[in-house]
């Protein structure tokens, strides 16, 4: 590898060699001057929430927001799944395969039956057919 470095009567050497190794050291270097009004945020936030417990350091998740007041959906989403119902009636095989999905995932406590007088957010089940896929096609 060579670089190359010319020197003109308006620039010093010194002052090329700093510039180049500014460049260089970019993302290695932690400059204070160059953190915006975000990063400072971040950092006063994770210093702030920052705390050992049990001999580990614990600090909250930046991208976590204060939970959602999720609507009560069950009407849309019981639409949603008779129209997913009205799909699987056209084929077969992913109504066998998200049959053994949805009886695995109730066998272990992942999903649960609902009815009309419970309320709250409600997601209906929706399959991934991948064809290309060998192993796992319907998921």
């Amino acid at each position: 590898m060579c670089t190359r470095v010319e020197c003109c009567e308006e620039e010093k050497l010194s002052d090329l060699l700093y510039n180049w190794f500014q460049l260089e050291s970019l993302g290695i270097n932690d400059s204070l001057s160059g953190r915006s009004e975000t990063d400072e945020k971040m950092i006063q936030k994770f210093e702030e929430n920052l705390r050992f417990e049990n001999g580990r350091y614990v600090t909250g998740l930046f991208w976590k927001r204060e939970p959602v007041d999720w609507k009560d959906n069950f009407h849309l989403a019981k639409r949603q799944f008779h129209r997913f119902q009205g799909e699987l009636k056209t084929n077969s095989f992913v109504r066998n395969q998200c049959e053994e999905i949805i009886l695995f995932q109730k066998a272990n406590n992942i999903v649960e039956e609902c009815n009309e007088s419970e309320t709250g957010y409600f997601m209906p089940y929706r399959s991934v057919v991948r064809k290309d896929k060998s192993t796992t096609q319907v998921r």
